[in-house]
C-alpha cells in the first residue's frame, strides 16, 4: 500500500485487522466510532502523524503502531481497557499521549502476574514516554 493516501472506513467496521495498513505511507487516518479493536501490526511502520483513538474501542493489540517513527500525538479513547506489548514501541517522536480516561491504568510484565505499576497519565509528555519508551514490552491494562 506504498501509494495509498486515503482511507474511508465503513461505519459498521468493528475491527482493523493484522497488518492492515502495515508499511503504507499516508499520514493521516479519521477511525470510525464503530471500532472495538485495532489489529496486531495494523499500522506497523506507517507514516502516521498523529492518530486519534475513538471511544469505542477496547482494544490495541501488540505492536499496532510499532515504528510509526511520524508520529507525534496520539489520543487514547476512554473506552480503551487494553494496549498490547510494544503497541508504541519505537515511535520515537511521539511527544504527546492524551488519555481520555485516566483512571485506574496500571502497566503489567506479565498478562496473569497480581503484580501491576499505577501509572499517572495527567503528564501528556509522559503519558508519551510511557508508551514509547520506558514500558516497552510490558501490557497497559485499565482495571
Amino acid at each position: 500500500c506504498y501509494a495509498l493516501v486515503e482511507v474511508n472506513f465503513p461505519s459498521t467496521l468493528t475491527e482493523i485487522g493484522a497488518k492492515a495498513f502495515a508499511c503504507c505511507h499516508f499520514t493521516q487516518i479519521t477511525l470510525p466510532n464503530s471500532l472495538k479493536t485495532i489489529g496486531e501490526s495494523a499500522f506497523y511502520y506507517s507514516n502516521l502523524q498523529s492518530v486519534t483513538i475513538p471511544d469505542s474501542v477496547e482494544t490495541i493489540q501488540l505492536q499496532a503502531f510499532y515504528y510509526c517513527s511520524s508520529l507525534t500525538k496520539v489520543t487514547i479513547g476512554k473506552s480503551v481497557n487494553f494496549i498490547d506489548k510494544d503497541a508504541f514501541r519505537f515511535c520515537d517522536n511521539l511527544k504527546e499521549a492524551v488519555f481520555c480516561d485516566l483512571s485506574g491504568w496500571c502497566v503489567k510484565e506479565e498478562l496473569l502476574s497480581e503484580h501491576s505499576k499505577e501509572l499517572d497519565l495527567s503528564d501528556t509528555l509522559k503519558a508519551a514516554e510511557y508508551l514509547r519508551l520506558i514500558h516497552s514490552g510490558k501490557y497497559f491494562i485499565k482495571s
